[in-house]
């Protein structure tokens, strides 16, 4: 697989991610309970193959694209 391809589906995979992060409105729904959320990992660099939302309080979401 050459590097244009990875990117490519690397691409793919962060727009589902935001496509379902705003489809659910899954940020929204925690920050209204007064959590925090910071979006980290591969889904803040572009590479995602996941979900992982880190709240305030330390603990993890990761939900599988």
């Amino acid at each position: 697989m050459t590097s244009q391809q990875i990117a490519a589906i690397a691409a793919r995979n962060t727009e589902k991610a935001r496509r379902i992060i705003r489809d659910t409105g899954i940020i929204d729904i925690w920050e209204s309970a007064g959590a925090e959320i910071n979006l980290v990992g591969s889904l803040s660099t572009g590479t995602s193959t996941s979900i992982s939302i880190r709240l305030s309080s330390g603990q993890k979401m990761i939900l599988p694209l």
